[in-house]
């Protein structure tokens, strides 16, 4: 949860992120259907619309539960994607799932990214991601290099080409 806090932010105000969705927490997507439903079956404390209209925040324990229950079905999603492309998610590495179902976290699908981590290496990965910045962020990918041990410093990181390195502190 550490990673997502620095890549995501911990926002206990509801905003609107970059597609224009209502979020709160650590990217939590109100407007996501059924986000009511998981709101009220995780017992959420504070009144979802009251959160939604910036009436209320919620607390860190509250957003720390949507978090967890998000990101358990985006590895849910991601395990069941990288079984129908033959591969055991289970047996990959900790940053290849973790970027799978970051993937999934952000974009709602894996459907698209069938070439994305199979047969590759770390450094592989951050470079595609540099090749194609529109589809991950290089701040983001960086953080996750950074986070995994796959890029060691700032220098690093700039070698490779990922411009926005000094995101990753």
């Amino acid at each position: 949860m550490d990673l997502m806090v620095k890549l995501e932010g911990l926002k206990l105000v509801a905003y609107d992120c970059t597609a224009g969705k209502r979020t709160v927490g650590i990217g939590f997507n109100m407007e996501a259907s059924g986000a009511r439903k998981v709101w009220n079956k995780l017992k959420i404390a504070e009144d979802f619309d009251d959160v939604f209209y910036k009436k209320a925040q919620i607390s860190e324990a509250s957003a720390s539960k949507l978090f967890h229950k998000a990101w358990g079905w985006c590895e849910k999603k991601a395990s069941e994607r990288a079984k129908e492309l033959n591969l055991e998610y289970n047996s990959m590495p900790d940053y290849k799932r973790f970027i799978l179902a970051d993937i999934v976290y952000n974009t709602g699908s894996i459907k698209k990214w069938r070439k994305v981590l199979i047969n590759k290496t770390p450094e592989s990965v951050l470079l595609e991601a540099r090749r194609n910045p529109k589809e991950l962020m290089d701040s983001r990918v960086a953080k996750i290099g950074y986070y995994f041990g796959l890029i060691k410093d700032l220098e690093e990181a700039r070698h490779l080409g990922l411009e926005h390195a000094k995101y990753i502190v």
